[in-house]
């Protein structure tokens, strides 16, 4: 069965699957962030949260909790519960746009990147962990 769902007002920018929830989460240049319900049969827009103050540019989901987590152009994070369908905590760590969001699979550690190529690590709880300014990697030519 094929669905065509008009969602957005703007291009979609990013999308992940939520396993726990059994949602999908979309993040758009309509400064939107749509929560889909999957397993009704149907495509259902279970809930939305409207961002009117900045554009949210990335998305991750928590593995084992019912929260995913939001980056902005601002370099803030926020983290919303599904359930609760609100924001349950917001951080400010990036001093530019935050453009990837990477989560343990146990949950206990959250990686965030900015466009200045900083790298800010959190732990389970959220608290700053450490921060890595630049990566350099030196490539070894082969023998």
């Amino acid at each position: 069965m094929d669905f065509i769902v008009r969602s957005h007002s703007d291009s979609i920018i990013m999308m992940d699957y939520h396993r726990m929830a059994k949602c999908l989460i979309t993040i758009s240049k309509d400064f939107t962030i749509k929560i889909w319900k999957l397993n009704t049969g149907h495509i259902v827009q279970a809930y939305e949260f409207r961002c009117i103050d900045e554009q949210v540019l990335s998305l991750r989901c928590f593995n084992n909790s019912p929260n995913f987590i939001c980056g902005f152009e601002s370099g803030a994070l926020r983290v919303f519960n599904i359930d609760q369908s609100a924001v349950i905590c917001e951080l400010d760590p990036h001093k530019l746009q935050v453009n990837d969001i990477q989560i343990s699979l146990d949950d206990k550690y959250v990686a965030t990147s900015d466009n200045q190529g900083t790298i800010q690590i959190f732990d389970q709880n959220l608290e700053f962990n450490r921060s890595i300014e630049s990566i350099h990697f030196l490539l070894k030519s082969a023998p």
